[in-house]
């Protein structure tokens, strides 16, 4: 029993851990940063404006957004 459990501790300890759903996270924001724009300063201020939306419509219902328009 022992010897099992130290076979299974040995190959438990050799596999590398990825955070997969951070990193197509990352991927996918790239590729849709490529697609609005290749200038980076372009893409900075794409990014700030919507920071800034979501920061004036953190609930970015419909009734929300129209709440804020009238």
């Amino acid at each position: 029993m022992r010897r099992i459990h130290w076979l299974s501790a040995g190959k438990a300890n050799g596999i590398t851990v990825l955070n997969d759903f951070a990193e197509r996270c990352v991927a996918l924001m790239e590729a849709y940063n490529l697609t609005l724009t290749k200038d980076e300063d372009h893409g900075q201020y794409i990014v700030q404006v919507v920071e800034a939306h979501r920061g004036r419509f953190p609930n970015a219902s419909k009734g929300t957004v129209t709440r804020h328009l009238q």
